[in-house]
């Protein structure tokens, strides 16, 4: 997952994120807090669109008759299905896990943005009753 960063100005970082699952690596990326929603609108956007070009690729992908109905066709239509969209790392099947992946980017860009809001809400009511933050 991406961890965001929000450049709030603090000066501060926040501690490294956990180590992603399963060996994958994890990247981060600085978002200036303005852009947080556009970009959370954007793998929100791209998740749609993907997810559209999956159901189309589960249904138009799978081979439901052999070609010739012989072992070869039959044998033939089985591999290309599992490589296609039955197999776990079957196409469809990690493009379906990269869509959650965008979901879930657009949820932490989203919980980033209420923090900062929250944060920079606070901030602006203790300079406004001249408290020293």
């Amino acid at each position: 997952m991406v961890a965001v960063h929000d450049g709030g100005g603090s000066g501060r970082r926040p501690p490294a994120p956990a180590p992603p699952p399963d060996g994958a690596q994890a990247h981060t990326i600085d978002v200036e807090p303005h852009m947080i929603p556009e970009l959370a609108a954007t793998f929100a956007e791209q998740a749609e669109i993907l997810s559209k070009e999956i159901d189309r690729a589960r249904r138009d992908l799978k081979i439901h008759k052999p070609w010739l109905g012989d072992p070869v066709s039959v044998e033939a239509a089985r591999l290309f299905n599992k490589h296609f969209t039955d197999d776990a790392l079957s196409l469809v099947n990690v493009l379906t896990q990269l869509v959650g992946e965008y979901k879930a980017h657009r949820e932490a860009l989203m919980a980033a943005a209420k923090r900062y809001n929250m944060t920079e809400h606070t901030n602006a009511a203790l300079l406004e009753r001249g408290l020293s933050l």
